[in-house]
């Protein structure tokens, strides 16, 4: 009876300890999460919340949903979805000098997804706010992909305040060249493509993302997404197509006219 009741007991710290370990391994991520939000606070003052209900998304996009103009799929993090996007944050935030942080953006919404008009939308961005979703339930959610989000939609918010050479950036553009622009036919051109990747036809003509197609806003910042993730990739596409070669020659410019940091992203070798 003794060996009996010991086994008893034996099994039951075992189902006690299990239990506890299990329950408490949200709070520990939800814990670690905290602690880089409020480093990411103290670093840099920028405070990363999860995005949870479409009143919190730009406000041009609450205005036409109110007016029945457009309709939204918005998809809250889980914990563990939070707390990796906030590692590739960190990573992310690293590149930029702090200064240059503080002083344009206030606020990072993490979400779980977010479609608009049926359309999967990974990044969007308003004045000081960036909002980072995961490619909903398809596509590419690696850390590559989320952490090019961030540099993306954060080139725009740069395009905007240091008065970016728009003319220049077109005059390297073919001839016969033009962007989709008009929102409607954007949205379903962007339905209608099977990889955000660009095909050989797209890099002849200057694009690095079969996305910067849309407009030339979205041209730079598939651009911006390459330099800061896959230096490798830009400099193979550098030493292949020529307007490639010209429209990074631009960025580069722009980039280190705002800061001299950028010299360790802009390394591609320019024959």
């Amino acid at each position: 009876m003794k060996n009996l009741n010991h086994t008893r007991i034996f099994m039951y710290n075992i189902v006690l300890v299990a239990t506890l370990f299990f329950t408490s391994c949200p709070d520990a991520v939800e814990q670690n999460a905290g602690a880089q939000c409020l480093q990411i606070k103290q670093k840099y003052g920028i405070v990363v919340e999860k995005i949870v209900q479409t009143s919190q998304l730009p406000s041009s996009i609450v205005f036409r949903q109110k007016n029945k103009e457009t309709t939204l799929e918005l998809i809250p993090p889980t914990k563990a979805q939070f707390f990796n996007y906030l590692k590739i944050l960190n990573l992310a935030l690293a590149k930029y000098p702090a200064s240059l942080l503080a002083k344009h953006l206030d606020l990072v919404y993490i979400g779980g997804g977010y479609r608009e008009n049926g359309g999967i939308i990974t990044g969007l961005y308003e004045k000081r706010k960036l909002y980072l979703f995961y490619n909903h339930s398809q596509g590419d959610n690696s850390d590559a992909f989320l952490e090019q989000t961030f540099h993306h939609e954060f080139s725009s918010i740069l395009i905007q305040a240091y008065n970016f050479p728009a003319f220049e950036w077109l005059a390297q553009n073919p001839k016969n060249f033009d962007y989709i622009i008009n929102p409607i036919k954007i949205n379903e051109y962007m339905n209608s493509i099977t990889t955000y990747h660009p095909n050989k036809a797209q890099l002849e003509q200057g694009l690095v993302s079969s996305y910067g197609k849309a407009n030339a806003e979205n041209d730079i910042n598939t651009y911006a997404e390459l330099v800061f993730t896959d230096p490798e990739k830009i400099q193979s596409y550098i030493s292949t197509y020529p307007i490639i070669k010209q429209k990074y020659i631009v960025l580069k410019t722009f980039y280190l006219s705002i800061s001299p940091h950028f010299g360790k992203f802009f390394t591609a070798e320019i024959n």
